[in-house]
């Protein structure tokens, strides 16, 4: 996506010491570039600017624009192209930078990453797949929504899109080949283009239909989430280079004046900063939506021509230009450090914001050292360059070979190798397929355990909090020779209350309720267990709506509508003739405040684990758990009475001798900050083995 400013200019053996913006014919399209590598980063940070994700977008179809303009040139003035020296600029473009970044990234990651979780092998696997420009394949099947990775999860993330944009430049030089030479042959050379923009509008065309109904859902082929392989897919991103290569191949026939070069071009870069204010991951991306940040940024090169009015004297401003001249490398290198800072200090708030400051700093001295010493050396082609390619090559992928194969081995640590097997087991309902929408009563056998048995059924009905209960309720219904059904889907709460999540009614956790409750109301007298996090009342993220209500998101307010829904969903069970338990928020790591900040096994760098795993967990004090739990527990302890239903605290057990932890020794009690492992689970049964 940064890989063709100044093309058009011959390369020089100047070995760096040229200013790239002595080669640049347009200086705009530096600015447009620093735009959008601002918004990429103002977003990886944080900071609000929710949909500065669309400025991968403006360097797709500024790439589609300036690579098309420089081969269409070449095809002009030298009747072909050289593939041979088109690829040669590439790899000294691309290749030295990104190498440095991967296998720099692998080291970092190897000290400071987690061996927990497959966080080390999916980097691993991802910078082996940026190296060979498949990383956007490796992350789409295995790591999935972009919008839903943490950035610890995966240093190299952000190298999805370089992997999109190299398959472009592997293909589209040869079909602006293949459509000039049969425009030539059946057009006649005076026509040629016309055949061209006639093909490059098709694929533009067919590009666009498959990312909208992929995006949608409307085909799916044998994908599972077509939306995902919308995102990263080569195919479906095609038609934004696409778009910015049809703008190259007609702009010269525009003719715009002046004065409406700098009407269109001011009217498009407002357009691109309104984009990533206006758009947000919560739309389906990428749609129709991105049709604003792409149309935005064909309307700034086709306007950027004539390089006067405010708009032009600031894409061209020297802080711009410098800007854009690094933003190759600041693209590399701002999200492995932001993810980084998070890995070695994930409790500080402004690390992302203050890596990706820092980031700046990294740039410049690889564009300064890395980039420009290797791009602008005219000798080294040929078999030089092969050397020096396989150099960079074999540093990268040898880091990230050592990452994989130490994180599979567990870095030779039989504790690390047992710790990992219980923090990554996953619990009965994630693992039969029973986190779904799907209401009880039309729920298949998957969800059912000791279906034969005699007894009156129980019913685990809630969220994750209820489905990480799911081996001490097998165990214990099966002792009591009882059947079990599990009614949970994960963030939806058992509650009659409409949850609200950024604004947006979740319907679908209503539906799943009301379904579940309506049938369980059909169903003879059985037991209930009920299981739901508090995190609802207290997370900013969250409204709640009592019925006939209106939407509140402030937390004493939430408060009473929680318990009302509780309490709404408890009388509607034990009408039906069930007995109701319901179980007791459990101690969390660090508890309800800051948001967000829990702890997580992928929190230990390696370097821990390998002194002694039992470092990598936490601990609090029972008395300030107690306290902290105590308004939730009064809260459904006054439910309780109401209706005639029973309260498990599972806190005496959880916090043996006036300490809650994560672990004891090597033995992990929790899978994160507030879920139970599938050993604890089943150390828990015992509690519900007199279920009333």
């Amino acid at each position: 996506m940064f890989g063709v400013i100044d093309e058009a200019a011959r390369d020089r053996p100047d070995h760096g010491r040229v200013e790239l913006s002595a080669h640049t014919p347009r200086k705009d399209i530096q600015g447009l570039r620093a735009i959008a590598v601002i918004m990429v980063v103002l977003f990886h940070a944080g900071l609000p600017l929710p949909g500065g994700f669309v400025g991968v977008d403006v360097f797709f179809v500024i790439s589609g624009f300036v690579i098309t303009a420089m081969l269409m040139r070449q095809l002009e003035r030298h009747t072909g192209i050289s593939m041979a020296a088109f690829y040669q600029r590439r790899v000294r473009r691309l290749l030295p930078a990104l190498a440095v970044v991967v296998g720099v990234t692998a080291i970092a990651t190897a000290l400071l990453g987690a061996p927990f979780n497959n966080q080390q092998e999916m980097t691993a696997l991802t910078g082996i797949g940026a190296m060979f420009a498949v990383s956007n394949i490796v992350i789409a099947l295995r790591s999935g929504d972009y919008f839903a990775t943490p950035p610890e999860s995966n240093p190299l993330l952000n190298m999805w899109s370089l992997s999109v944009e190299e398959q472009f430049y592997l293909v589209f030089p040869f079909v602006l080949i293949l459509l000039a030479w049969l425009g030539t042959r059946y057009l006649g050379r005076a026509r040629r283009d016309r055949a061209v923009v006639l093909g490059v509008g098709v694929l533009a065309l067919a590009s666009f239909v498959l990312c909208w109904f992929m995006s949608t859902g409307r085909l799916s082929y044998r994908f599972s989430d077509p939306a995902t392989i919308a995102f990263y897919s080569a195919p479906t991103r095609a038609w934004e280079f696409a778009a910015g290569a049809l703008l190259a191949l007609v702009a010269a026939r525009l003719a715009l004046g002046p004065r409406a070069s700098r009407i269109v071009k001011a009217a498009g870069l407002a357009g691109i900063v309104l984009s990533g204010f206006l758009i947000n991951g919560d739309m389906v991306f990428p749609g129709l939506v991105v049709l604003l940040p792409v149309a935005a940024t064909l309307a700034a090169l086709a306007g950027g021509q004539h390089q006067g009015g405010m708009t032009g004297r600031l894409l061209t401003s020297r802080a711009m230009v410098w800007f854009g001249d690094i933003s190759y490398s600041w693209y590399l290198w701002h999200w492995p450090l932001i993810a980084l800072t998070i890995l070695a200090a994930p409790q500080f708030g402004a690390g992302p914001v203050i890596a990706a400051g820092v980031s700046v700093v990294l740039a410049w001295a690889s564009f300064r050292f890395i980039e420009n010493p290797l791009r602008f050396n005219s000798a080294l082609t040929g078999r030089r360059l092969l050397g020096v390619a396989t150099l960079f090559m074999l540093f990268a992928v040898g880091a990230c070979l050592a990452l994989l194969v130490g994180s599979r081995t567990m870095w030779g640590s039989a504790d690390i190798r047992s710790m990992n097997a219980q923090v990554s087991a996953q619990h009965a309902w994630i693992a039969k397929g029973c986190n779904t929408p799907i209401p009880l009563g039309s729920r298949g056998s998957e969800c059912t355990w000791n279906a034969e048995a005699a007894g009156p059924a129980v019913y685990l009905l809630g969220d994750s909090q209820a489905g990480m209960l799911s081996e001490a309720l097998i165990s214990s219904t099966a002792s009591q020779g009882r059947p079990l059904l599990m009614g949970t889907k994960g963030a939806c709460p058992f509650i009659t209350t409409q949850v609200f999540v950024d604004g947006h009614a979740d319907e679908e956790c209503r539906a799943f309720v009301e379904q579940s409750l309506v049938w369980l109301e059909s169903q003879p007298p059985g037991s209930v267990v009920l299981s739901m996090w508090s995190a609802y009342v207290w997370l900013d993220s969250v409204g709640l709506a009592p019925s006939n209500g209106t939407v509140t998101y402030d937390a004493a307010l939430k408060a009473e509508a929680f318990e009302s829904g509780l309490d709404g969903a408890v009388a509607r069970l034990r009408s039906a003739g069930h007995e109701v338990t319901i179980v007791a928020p459990i101690p969390g790591f660090p508890g309800p405040e800051p948001e967000g900040r829990f702890w997580y096994p992928y929190q230990c760098p390696t370097i821990v684990a390998l002194i002694g795993t039992s470092g990598c967990g936490v601990s609090r004090d029972v008395e300030q758990v107690t306290s902290e739990l105590a308004p939730y527990r009064r809260m459904f302890d006054d439910v309780a009475q109401r209706n005639g239903a029973a309260v498990i605290d599972l806190t005496a057990t959880l916090c043996p001798g006036g300490a809650c932890a994560t672990n004891v020794g090597n033995f992990w009690r929790y899978l994160d900050g507030e879920h139970v492992s599938v050993a604890e689970s089943e150390r828990l049964g015992p509690l519900f083995a007199a279920l009333r």
